[in-house]
């Protein structure tokens, strides 16, 4: 676990706006971790960016966004659920989650 991993690529700007990389040593068990942590940003990306609640529903007190949350995790959980089990129908996997909410409503 304490092994080197892949090192980080690194990309800044210089004093002259040119794009420079450089590497950065990392362990192995950071290397896996960011390997896989990708599945959980695409959880939040589902709701934030494709189910938009927060653009259509206005916020205005905590409890309402408190319960805002909940249903996003239960409806972006739900379509992934859905899209494993019908994982062989193309048309079914590919289903967008707004879609999938307009159906579940």
């Amino acid at each position: 676990m304490t092994l080197p991993g892949e090192p980080y690529q690194v990309r800044f700007v210089n004093d002259f706006e040119n794009l420079l990389s450089r590497s950065v040593d990392r362990l192995q068990i950071i290397s896996d971790y960011f390997l896989r942590s990708n599945g959980i940003d695409k959880l939040n990306q589902a709701q934030q960016f494709e189910l938009r609640f927060e653009k259509h529903w206005r916020k205005h007190n905590a409890w309402f966004c408190l319960v805002t949350t909940i249903i996003q995790i239960c409806v972006t959980d739900a379509w992934k659920g859905y899209r494993y089990v019908f994982k062989g129908r193309k048309s079914e996997e590919e289903l967008p989650v707004h879609d999938f909410a307009d159906r579940l409503v």
